[in-house]
């Protein structure tokens, strides 16, 4: 009985620490973007359950769409489509209110990107 308590306390405290350790990803973000076209701005709204991501995102030429994602300890993934036909992937790490990493664009280019979160 004491052995299964202390297993119980255990794994809930593994899971507190895990909890603590994930990175508060959601809010409003501006992202710098370098690509082969170029330096493009980005902004993302962001809202966080667990693990989980989903938004909205804006570019510099106006357009918005859908973001998804997720957050794994400081890793970061998010995808959302573009006008041209194909997915967008930022993976990356945050750290505090900064975030940065690479992207992919539908495996036709790459570049990187560089985020602060605003307020």
């Amino acid at each position: 009985m004491l052995r299964s308590m202390t297993i119980a306390l255990l794994a809930v405290w593994c899971g507190a620490v895990l909890a603590l350790a994930q990175a508060d990803v959601a809010g409003n973000w501006s992202f710098t973007i370098e690509n082969p076209q170029g330096t493009n701005e980005r902004s993302m709204v962001l809202e966080q359950d667990g693990s989980t991501l989903t938004g909205t995102t804006t570019s510099d030429n106006g357009a918005t769409g859908s973001v998804s994602g997720s957050v794994d300890g400081n890793e970061v993934e998010l995808t959302f489509d573009v006008p041209a036909g194909f997915t967008v992937t930022m993976t990356g790490t945050v750290d505090g209110a900064t975030m940065s990493g690479s992207m992919n664009y539908g495996g036709q280019a790459s570049g990187s990107f560089t985020g602060s979160k605003d307020g």
